[in-house]
């Protein structure tokens, strides 16, 4: 179980955060779900993970609150924005941001920036 990669999903919608879940555990990944900055920060600090994917988050303030908690407390981080939405973002905030109904180009994404974290290289 050690060697699963660590992912942090995190959306205000509940059916949509499960489905993740579902759907990267089945890919073999080890994940933790959050669905606001509350939970984040009742997570252990000793947590690590690769990636962290921000799906449904509303407003645009508090996606941007949720990233700068993450980016705080797990630096080496990937932050992954699944979006359709227009905002601009404070892109220096995340790594990358894919549509969230394009699910080929969510796991290629996913395991691209998890190879990239340096959480991962890190424990090696």
């Amino acid at each position: 179980m050690n060697d699963l990669i660590r992912v942090l999903t995190i959306s205000q919608d509940e059916g949509l955060l499960e489905s993740q879940a579902v759907l990267l555990q089945k890919a073999h990944y080890q994940v933790q779900t959050a669905t606001d900055y509350r939970q984040i920060q009742n997570i252990p600090d000793r947590e690590d993970f690769e990636v962290a994917v921000l799906g449904q988050i509303n407003p645009t303030s508090e996606l941007d609150e949720l990233t700068r908690l993450i980016r705080k407390r797990w630096p080496k981080t990937q932050i992954l924005i699944l979006s359709q939405v227009t905002p601009p973002l404070d892109d220096a905030l995340y790594d990358e941001r894919v549509d969230a109904f394009h699910l080929e180009e969510f796991f290629a994404e996913v395991a691209r920036l998890a190879a990239r974290s340096s959480v991962r290289a890190g424990s090696l």
